[in-house]
């Protein structure tokens, strides 16, 4: 997770704090999400729940109303809901299926990085 934050941040070069919130959830939730085929990890265990998006949606939430950043804003600003929400559905169903392959086969793979690049572009 470390490497995948330090990643996003070397990729993104955050200026501001909301690009610096987002470019280490998301680092942290990319680095975790290609393990989701380990039936040990804890994302495995609990992607039939969804707590990790859950969550992770409302400490983003939780973070834009604390400190004003206007990440929710700036989300919605360009995009409707009804895309967001099929983009959400859509990175959900790709990693279920990413969840039931053997390890190191799709979810390492550069189809799930297009998939996934694709389906986050929607958001």
């Amino acid at each position: 997770m470390i490497i995948g934050v330090a990643s996003s941040l070397a990729i993104t070069a955050p200026e501001t704090a909301p690009e610096f919130l987002l470019a280490v959830g998301l680092g942290a939730a990319g680095a975790a999400i290609s393990d989701i085929d380990v039936e040990t990890s804890n994302i495995h265990r609990n992607m039939g729940k969804a707590i990790l998006l859950i969550i992770a949606a409302a400490v983003i939430l939780g973070l834009d109303i604390f400190f004003k950043t206007g990440i929710v804003h700036k989300i919605t600003r360009d995009n409707s809901i009804l895309r967001i929400v099929a983009g959400c559905l859509l990175f959900i169903i790709v990693c279920a299926f990413g969840k039931e392959q053997p390890h190191r086969s799709f979810m390492h793979s550069f189809l799930a990085l297009l998939l996934l690049d694709c389906v986050l572009g929607l958001v």
